[in-house]
Order: structure tokens, then C-alpha cells, then sequence
């Protein structure tokens, strides 16, 4: 099975190719019994116009496999949340070509990718917040969880209170912290928001990756885990997750404020 992923959910273009063999959707980063088969990853970064670079990007990783679309089995893509354009252009691209070889598409979210993306990488054992600008004074945030852990007392308390931490969710910076600063020693960090806003950087939190985007490796694998338990999105209704209004939305209906989870 040759799955194909995509992430434009920020300024960074990112496209993973990954041979899965039947059975498996495990850990691709090598951590947590990952799944059998080849893969590759390019990325590249300060993407000012994704549609230039996405498709040349797709064409290169396919190369190192001396392969071609023709032979891909579905494509996963990030949904976001994230840049509005980049997202535009990411599903589009994923959509036209799943509809041109009749593959199936499996969407996930782009915060949890980076969350998985830096709990792999470090092989950390807690919880990490992952966060992207949202820009306009919001962030993205979602709070991601290692695999079959179980949260100690107190951070079911905070879960129970803000069930929008487990998803994704526009928050007001200062809100955030606010919020998730007593249970900061419990909590690690990842994503662009910290180097946004710098009252995202927890004191007591552990800084567990400095990648500021999501990795395709790690779209794949969200997307991988879907594709394994029999789920795709439709091609007609798949579109992005942009969670908050464009500036231009907001200017033609003013009036939505941000102060914590949405």
C-alpha cells in the first residue's frame, strides 16, 4: 500500500511518500513499533506560494521510489487548522488527485501531526500542547496525548473543565496560559505558537520540539491509522479546517471575539 501525504497548513510545504505493509499503522518515526516498508519525506520551508512548489515537491519524493501517482493506493492530507491559502491549495491538490485515479483520501488534523510529530521525536511520556499562530492575536492549540496514557488526577480535572483542549481550538494567547499553566510541570510544548507568543513558553514545561509545523511523516501515520480501520472523507464534502474567519469574513461581519477555546 503507497500512501501519499500532503501538509500546507503553514509556511512550510511538506510531502511524505511511505510503502505500508498490510496490517500495519504504527510509529513511522521508529518509536512505538512502527510499521514495515520504505518511506520518504521532503520539505521545504519560507514557501511564499505553495501552489508552485507542491506539486514539483510531490513529483520529487515520488522519484526516490521510481514511482508514480498511478501507483499511489490513497492520499492523506492535512486538514489544518492553519494558513487559509496553503490549506486551499493542499486539499485541492490531494482532492484532484483522488478523483483523477479513483483513490480514496483520508484528512486529519494538522495539530495533532505536530503534536505526534514532537512526542515521537522526543519519546516523551506526557502530554504535549501543540500550537500554531493563528495570527490577529489567536492560536491554535490542541492538546495531544501519548499513546495509552492515562491522565493523573488533576490533568483530568483540567480536561473535564476545558474539553477544548483535546481538540482544535482558537484561543486568545494569554487565555491558554492561563488556563493551562498550573498543570505546566505535566505538560510539554511543540509547534510555532511558542516562538509566537512567548507566554505559551510554560514555565515548567518542557520545550519538546522545535519544529515549527507539522511533518508529513506524521500526517501519514494519522492518516495511515484512519485508512487501516476502514475510514475516508468524501471527495465532494472533504474540506478544510479553518476553525476562525478569514480577516475578510471578520470584516464583513464584525463583531466574534476570542477569549479562550472555540
Amino acid at each position: 500500500m503507497r500512501l501519499l501525504a500532503i501538509d500546507t497548513a503553514t509556511t512550510l510545504c511538506g510531502v511524505a511518500v511511505l510503502d505500508l505493509e498490510p496490517g500495519t499503522a504504527g510509529g513511522i518515526f521508529g518509536l512505538g513499533g512502527g510499521p514495515g516498508g520504505a518511506r520518504a519525506a521532503v520539505r521545504r520551508h519560507g514557501v511564499s506560494t505553495h501552489s508552485e512548489m507542491l506539486l514539483p515537491l510531490i513529483a520529487e519524493v515520488l522519484a526516490e521510489f521510481a514511482s508514480t501517482p498511478a501507483e499511489l493506493s490513497a492520499v492523506v492530507c492535512g486538514a489544518g487548522p492553519g494558513s487559509f491559502t496553503g490549506l486551499r491549495i493542499g486539499i485541492a491538490t490531494a482532492k484532484g488527485l483522488c478523483f483523477a485515479l479513483g483513490i480514496p483520501l483520508a484528512m486529519v488534523s494538522s495539530l495533532h501531526a505536530l503534536g505526534l510529530g514532537a512526542l515521537q521525536r522526543s519519546a516523551a511520556t506526557r502530554p504535549v500542547l501543540a500550537t500554531l499562530n493563528a495570527f490577529r492575536g489567536q492560536v491554535f492549540a490542541r492538546l495531544v496525548l501519548p499513546a495509552d496514557y492515562a491522565p493523573e488526577a488533576e490533568l483530568q480535572r483540567l480536561l473535564a473543565a476545558h474539553p477544548a483542549l483535546l481538540t482544535d481550538a482558537v484561543w486568545a494567547p494569554e487565555a491558554l496560559a492561563a488556563v493551562v499553566t498550573p498543570y505546566a510541570a505535566q505538560l510539554g510544548l511543540c509547534g510555532g505558537g511558542l516562538g509566537s507568543y512567548p507566554v505559551l513558553r510554560l514555565s515548567g514545561a518542557a520545550v519538546l520540539d522545535d519544529d515549527p509545523s507539522p511533518h508529513p511523516l506524521a500526517v501519514l501515520q494519522l492518516g495511515a491509522a484512519r485508512l487501516h480501520s476502514g475510514h475516508c472523507d468524501s471527495l465532494a464534502a472533504a474540506s478544510p479546517n479553518y476553525i476562525c474567519a478569514s480577516a475578510a469574513e471578520e470584516n464583513a461581519a464584525p463583531g466574534r471575539a476570542v477569549t479562550g477555546g472555540s
